[in-house]
């Protein structure tokens, strides 16, 4: 007897899923300006093919090792779970399985707002004054990647948590 073919299941949306995802766009969105900025002065004019195939594995390399270190500490922080945060505000609701990643510090309308809030909060350091939007959006990936402050695309936003100290 024949048998009616399974609907194609939907998407997964759940929140492990979800952070699997923002983690590899950011370091895809990093690892295209990393080899856009390599690429672009050798199309350009003079090139010494092997020292830039050779930057460019690095590049990869470094991409390769952050995509390591962001799924090591994502799975760490998943065996916190349930965690609470006294202060600060609560997550939305449909962010609240995220708590595990630190204290949630709100929702801003990019990545841009994200470094000028870190910047403000003094979470990064010391960084130039006069820094462009491009600039802000790679210091806000670059806290991404680097474990400081861990980001969400939610309803428009992106919402952040600061992560705590390794440690």
């Amino acid at each position: 007897m024949p048998h009616a073919a399974p609907l194609p299941s939907a998407p997964r949306h759940d929140p492990i899923t979800r952070e699997i995802d923002r983690d590899e766009r950011v370091i895809l969105l990093l690892l295209r300006r990393r080899l856009l900025a390599r690429l672009a002065p050798a199309l350009a004019g003079p090139r010494e093919l092997p020292t830039l195939l050779d930057a460019l594995e690095r590049a990869l390399a470094d991409a390769r090792a952050q995509h390591r270190r962001l799924n090591d500490a994502r799975i760490s922080r998943r065996g916190d779970r349930p965690q609470t945060h006294a202060l600060g505000p609560e997550p939305p609701p449909a962010l609240t399985p995220h708590a595990c990643h630190g204290r949630y510090l709100g929702a801003f309308p990019d990545l841009a707002a994200v470094a000028r809030m870190a910047i403000a909060a003094c979470l990064t350091g010391p960084v130039l004054s006069d820094l462009s939007e491009g600039s802000l959006t790679v210091l806000a990936l670059e806290l991404h990647l680097r474990g400081a402050l861990w980001t969400l695309d939610h309803a428009g936003a992106v919402h952040v948590f600061l992560c705590p100290a390794p440690p």
